[in-house]
């Protein structure tokens, strides 16, 4: 087969990538062995993948299917010929009906330096997936350091970047993943609160989960990568299981020893006032406690110092950035939790140069040519959105809706009431700190936003 060779599988790689969905197919069913023939018009008349056109067959044509999809692609793994998506492709394919024994086989081949070079293509970052997923803590370690000095590309790759949030999700070695993962993110922070991809590796620390941050398909990816056979569902949790001792106890220390501050943040958060909304983690096959993994990668890393630092520094150009308004959202917020609070005090400092950005003058900004923070378009909603669900606590006596309300928009409310700057004044009148609301009710009274909205 021509793709056991290196120069001969860039040409099928070619053809592959010029090829119609039909086409595509006709070259993938050389994997599926020579019994295929027999079935092979059930696929071209649209029923599916070779799982689907399997599901009725005997278990004579499954295995011998299933057996030369092996023989084909064991060559190929051992070459370390998997640049392609083609090879991506089949291996997804193969994953859909193969044995648990063959999965974790396919994961133990692929675990490393080899696993990288295939995150570039959808199918090939649904393979890491599994095996982020389903390798065991050697594997999964073997992983993240193939990924060393190549975080930041990675990260930046529309499908690569799937792989790391899986990562984060999953991997309950937190210390290996501060040291690999975090420290190299750590460096371009501002670039990757900028970047389409990169933003949601943050996002994911600051808010896992979280619909609005999250497309649908992206979450159902990384919950779901692959439709794997209920045989190598059964037990999904055995590697977690096999963490403990035979008197029950968790061999990671790491676990065992972080268990008590789950307690200790539950009771933190009830004397703050903070309660648990509906904001799920992205799933996954861990041991650690979500909330105990997040501290530990943005907290104890020092992530979430060096992020408000950066918004607090680039404060007016993250606001105006379709991704870097979220980022520095969330911060601003303290983030699902209340995290960022524990983290660092430069939380507050972020809220006050969000304030004094909107208090700058509207005719100073034309020399540098940006926009005014309360007309511009991502910017004037996400302080809308600050306004409307910043309130005072323990940790922040004075709401960023009552900073910005002193400090920008009172005794101003007529002149910002129009363009984009009318929904930040308009949200004073639904804002979560009822002083500032009860406040700004008599001039807004004035003034008959309703018509202008």
């Amino acid at each position: 087969m021509l793709l056991r060779h290196p120069s001969g599988s860039a040409v099928v790689e070619h053809a592959y990538q010029l090829a119609n969905g039909a086409q595509k197919q006709e070259l993938l069913s050389e994997f599926y062995s020579p019994e295929y023939r027999l079935f092979k018009g059930v696929l071209q008349k649209g029923k599916g993948r070779i799982g689907d056109v399997l599901a009725g067959e005997s278990m004579s044509k499954r295995a011998a299917v299933l057996e030369h999809m092996a023989i084909s692609l064991q060559p190929i793994l051992e070459k370390g010929i998997v640049d392609h998506s083609i090879v991506h492709r089949a291996l997804v394919e193969y994953l859909s009906i193969c044995k648990k024994t063959m999965l974790q086989d396919v994961v133990q081949q692929l675990s490393g330096p080899l696993l990288v070079r295939m995150l570039h293509t959808k199918d090939g970052a649904k393979i890491g997936i599994v095996c982020v997923r389903h390798g065991s803590p050697k594997e999964r370690k073997k992983i993240i350091k193939g990924m060393k000095g190549q975080v930041m590309k990675i990260a930046y790759d529309d499908n690569g970047h799937l792989v790391l949030l899986s990562i984060l999700e999953n991997v309950d070695d937190t210390k290996l993943v501060n040291e690999v993962i975090i420290s190299e993110i750590s460096k371009g922070l501002k670039d990757l609160a900028l970047h389409k991809y990169g933003h949601r590796l943050l996002l994911h620390l600051l808010a896992p989960g979280v619909g609005r941050y999250f497309p649908g398909d992206t979450l159902k990816l990384l919950s779901s990568p692959v439709d794997l056979p209920q045989d190598c569902l059964e037990n999904a949790g055995s590697q977690t299981d096999s963490m403990k001792n035979q008197n029950g106890s968790a061999i990671d220390e790491d676990v065992a020893d972080d268990h008590h501050k789950v307690t200790e943040y539950d009771e933190r958060r009830e004397q703050e006032g903070v309660t648990k909304d509906d904001k799920k983690p992205l799933g996954g096959f861990s041991k650690k406690d979500p909330l105990i993994r997040r501290t530990q990668l943005l907290v104890d890393s020092g992530l979430a110092k060096n992020l408000t630092e950066v918004c607090v520094k680039y404060a007016g150009e993250l606001l105006r950035s379709p991704f870097g308004k979220d980022i520095i959202y969330e911060v601003a917020m303290g983030g699902t939790d209340a995290l960022m609070y524990q983290a660092t005090k430069d939380v507050t400092l972020l809220q006050q140069a969000i304030a004094d950005l909107a208090a700058v003058s509207r005719d100073s900004t034309a020399a540098d040519q940006a926009e005014h923070v309360l007309q511009q378009y991502h910017s004037s909603r996400t302080i809308r959105r600050l306004v409307l669900n910043s309130q005072p606590s323990r940790m922040v006596p004075k709401s960023f809706s009552a900073q910005l309300w002193k400090r920008a928009i009172k005794g101003r409310c007529k002149m910002w009431a129009q363009g984009h700057s009318l929904k930040v004044v308009s949200a004073f009148r639904e804002c979560a700190d009822t002083n500032v609301r009860l406040e700004a009710e008599s001039e807004l009274m004035k003034l008959d936003l309703s018509s202008k909205m």
